[in-house]
């Protein structure tokens, strides 16, 4: 009650309406909320290109051509009402597909942040927002509601049969070009012309770093090397290393299996349909039970009720210690205070040599918003400031960094995104920095103002696009929609891709080209040799041991049958 007056007070007390309250606010956002709900819901006008399992599998149907027709109320895709795709081919269509999944998300995401504002509101939840949040939300919540529905279907066609391969409704304020489209010129007969799509940007995007999935890099790695993928499956305590202890890195997967309250790891399709399932007996021999089965009542074994901090202490991942901890069956605890993505994150080079002109924050409740971040971003908007440049970039995980291992493929790195000030403009706060780089972490979201953009040495890969326009509010509006979402909802890679989608679509670019560096490092150092060759030959003096004890044990018994 109180945390509400205090809100609309501050808010109402910056509107020239001031009949502005709490009713009209909240009746504004539960509006926008309900148009969000029924656009989510809007059926395609057509037969969906759906098989036999639910997939549209359409890529595949069209691996020799199709012909692909794009109905839009807005100019997304070009000037036109009606435009096609010149080619068809499964590329332009998973290219289109992907663009429509990223409107779309932006709906999934603002559907749950106004849920949580809501609630706020009404005096309810634990979620608090400032004034200007809630102010923000409501303007962009009555253009919404002032300005009209549009739609986009994408409908393909292939040996006389059509059908909707993707669609979806929205405001059009809330499409990356809101402009309505225009009628489509008609010929000499008054028939419609045919008009090409401008699928240029999508294209382009496609073919971004920023598309590189973790999972299907993993299954491809998987499939091209059997024999690692099936050691690691039998490798005592192998499934400890599937959750990032902190930093970033790929989730443990969900239980495939419930049986008398106790839940499993999944034994089939773990990296794909290449490799064969493992075998549950020996996985459960060979494991540590507590990594691969737990039960409903303890999920974490017996640290399900320790302390949070002695939970999470990076204390139990050492060897017994952390068995003994969990003699009864449990999952891994995530959030573990061990390992990051990159030492010491944005602040250190790998030869650790800190950078002091950076200021870094990250936040304390785990999720992928920050206040103060949304409060610097909304205060450049109101100075009309504008990012010049925004970049995609990876870095290697430091589990495998510190290791001397350096995979090649972006999917099997930590990523980020990095935004840019003109050089005219001033710093982004308090006369610090005129570039800001945005991360997910196991621990939240990390920010960080810096001097300068990242140097080709503190990355692995680097993709720039430069920007006409990019208003500091599009930013600042993503992070208000990451309200409550933590690394399991959105890890570094989704974080950053669902965030560098956002900005290209609602930001004007340029006409420079986009500039890409990929480090040339080799994927083993010289520390891995050497980590390697030291193993390697612990290994064999461990082998050749066992050998001379038999050889000893043989001879000792033949010298007694001698006797």
């Amino acid at each position: 009650g109180m945390r509400v007056a205090w809100l609309l007070a501050g808010w109402c007390s910056a509107q020239s309406d001031n009949s502005s309250t709490t009713e009209t606010a909240a009746q504004v956002l539960q509006k926008w909320y309900d148009q969000l709900e029924k656009n989510m819901k809007a059926p395609p006008k057509g037969d969906a290109c759906v098989n036999a399992e639910g997939q549209t599998g359409m890529e595949q149907d069209c691996s020799e051509g199709c012909s692909i027709q794009i109905q839009q109320d807005t100019q997304r895709f070009g000037q036109f009402r009606q435009v096609i795709a010149a080619g068809g081919g499964p590329q332009t269509l998973a290219a289109l597909g992907s663009a429509l999944d990223a409107e779309r998300v932006e709906l999934v995401q603002k559907r749950r942040q106004l849920t949580r504002m809501l609630a706020f509101l009404r005096g309810e939840g634990n979620d608090k927002f400032s004034a200007e949040e809630v102010s923000d939300q409501v303007s962009r919540g009555r253009q919404c509601l002032e300005g009209v529905t549009s739609r986009i279907e994408i409908t393909v066609s292939k040996d006389g049969h059509a059908c909707v391969y993707s669609s979806i409704e929205k405001p059009a304020m809330m499409f990356a070009n809101p402009t309505l489209a225009e009628e489509n010129p008609r010929d000499a007969s008054g028939a419609s012309l045919a008009i090409p799509a401008n699928l240029s940007a999508v294209l382009e995007l496609e073919s971004s770093i920023s598309k590189k999935a973790f999972t299907l890099a993993n299954n491809r790695y998987a499939a091209a090397h059997k024999l690692v993928s099936y050691v690691w499956m039998y490798f005592p305590g192998s499934f400890m290393t599937m959750t990032p202890y902190s930093g970033s890195g790929p989730e443990m997967p969900e239980a495939s299996s419930t049986f008398c309250f106790v839940e499993f790891m999944p034994w089939c399709g773990m990296f794909g349909p290449d490799v064969s399932c493992a075998s549950p007996l020996m996985m459960v021999l060979a494991n540590n039970p507590a990594a691969s089965s737990w039960l409903d009542c303890s999920e974490f074994g017996l640290l399900t009720f320790s302390p949070g901090n002695l939970g999470e202490s990076s204390c139990w991942m050492l060897p017994f210690v952390g068995q003994q901890a969990q003699l009864i069956p449990g999952r891994q605890l995530p959030h573990r205070t061990c390992f990051g993505s990159h030492p010491c994150a944005s602040s250190c080079n790998m030869d650790g040599a800190p950078d002091f002109t950076t200021q870094q924050h990250i936040t304390k409740d785990g999720t992928g918003y920050d206040a103060e971040l949304v409060a610097l971003l909304y205060g450049l908007a109101g100075q009309n400031v504008s990012f010049s440049s925004v970049s995609y970039f990876t870095t290697s995980l430091s589990q495998l960094a510190l290791l001397g291992v350096y995979p090649e493929d972006a999917a099997l790195q930590h990523h980020g995104v990095q935004f840019v000030l003109p050089a005219e403009a001033q710093s982004i706060s308090n006369g610090t920095g005129r570039v800001l780089t945005v991360e997910m972490m196991v621990e939240g979201l990390l920010w960080t103002l810096r001097e300068q953009p990242l140097a080709e040495d503190e990355v692995y890969s680097l993709e720039t696009y430069h920007m006409e326009h990019l208003d500091a509010g599009v930013v600042a509006d993503f992070v208000v929609d990451q309200k409550g979402a933590t690394y399991k909802d959105a890890n570094c890679q989704a974080y950053a891709r669902h965030l560098l989608t956002r900005v290209l679509s609602h930001g004007t670019r340029s006409g420079q080209a986009v500039e890409l560096f990929v480090a040339s490092q080799a994927p083993l150092s010289r520390r891995a040799l050497v980590l390697l060759a030291g193993v390697s030959t612990a290994l064999l003096g461990a082998a050749l041991a066992q050998l001379l004890l038999l050889a000893r044990f043989v001879k000792h018994c033949r010298a007694a049958q001698d006797t």
